[in-house]
């Protein structure tokens, strides 16, 4: 193995363990955190409340694109520093996942369940992306969770909309 690799490994290693130490000390005992935890149980207590069991393997493949294209932008985002986050769910999952792993995938499924024709749709997927990026975004900035570095909300306004209106494309054309 190059040095350089095992450099850039160690350097995880120690960042892992920073994390973990982090996590134990301030993440896990924060406020922040167990709102955020509630909020997502939360979340999935509606979904199950709400969500069409008639067209659930459909809704949870919409659900799941949505969760890896967010996880992934989130990832590139994170990696090229664009932004940070203070709270982890758990240590050794990336980021706040919570949100990209169950929050965002809800929202999305209970809006392509709710709006089924494309006007209906992208109008209520204007509405999601412009709550989650000037509502949501500075909530979590002031909570001190979310923390923009080369990064401002009108960015990610159309990332938002973007990414529901490929998702429900996508679906359309597989079905």
């Amino acid at each position: 193995m190059p040095d350089s690799y095992k450099y850039v490994r160690d350097l995880e290693t120690e960042l892992a363990n920073h994390r973990r130490l982090y996590w134990v000390k301030i993440g896990f005992r924060s406020y922040q955190w167990w709102l955020l935890s509630a909020l997502t149980i939360l979340a999935i207590i509606v979904w199950l409340i709400l969500v069409d069991r008639t067209r659930l393997i459909e809704l949870s493949f919409f659900g799941a694109v949505i969760a890896i294209l967010s996880t992934t932008m989130d990832e590139y985002g994170y990696e090229y520093r664009l932004w940070s986050y203070n709270f982890h769910l758990l240590p050794q999952l990336p980021h706040i996942s919570w949100v990209y792993y169950f929050m965002m995938p809800i929202i999305y499924m209970l809006v392509y369940q709710y709006f089924n024709d494309w006007r209906s749709y992208s109008v209520a997927m204007v509405v999601v992306a412009a709550i989650l990026a000037f509502v949501f975004e500075p909530l979590l900035i002031r909570m001190h969770i979310y923390v923009p570095l080369k990064w401002r909300h009108i960015y990610s306004f159309p990332i938002y909309f973007a990414i529901g209106v490929a998702t429900k494309a996508l679906v359309i054309k597989l079905q």
